[in-house]
Parts: C-alpha cells; structure tokens; sequence
C-alpha cells in the first residue's frame, strides 16, 4: 500500500522515470499486480498532466515491458521534415 501511495504521489509531482520505475518494481514485488499499477498510474495522470502520464506509463514499460519502444521516442529532423 505505501509504494502504491508512493506511486500517486511522484507521478503526480511528475518526478523522473527512473525514480518512479524503482517504486514500480517495489509495489509488484509487494504484490500489486501490473494491471493494478497501470490503473493507477492512469487514474494519476488523467488528474494531473500528459507529462505526468507520460513519465509513469514509461516506468511502467520499463518494469514490464522493456522490449518494448520508448514513448520518448527521437527523432532526427531534417531539412527534408518540413518538405512533407
């Protein structure tokens, strides 16, 4: 229950993926299921902000789903990207 209230509050406070990634693992390993933490991280960020969701949902994936992509994907802009 505390790394879930831990949860809420760095995603709210939109704290950095890495620190929110470690109390994401610490409340599956004190028996949250990934379902329950996704929900809550969801429930968080529609309270809050985009970037707030953003930061969580990444930890999430982190935790996991590592394989896959990054939702902080780059991007190389070129002089061709403003040509279509």
């Amino acid at each position: 229950m505390e790394e879930f209230i831990r949860i809420a509050a760095y995603v709210a406070m939109k704290n950095s993926v890495p620190h929110i990634q470690i109390h994401v693992h610490a409340a599956h390993e004190a028996g949250a299921t990934p379902e329950e933490i996704y929900n809550l991280i969801e429930l968080v960020g529609s309270w809050t902000s985009g970037d707030a969701t953003q930061n969580g949902m990444e930890a999430w994936r982190l935790v996991f789903r590592p394989e896959l992509p990054t939702i902080f994907r780059v991007v190389e802009l070129t002089s061709e990207s403003f040509n279509k």
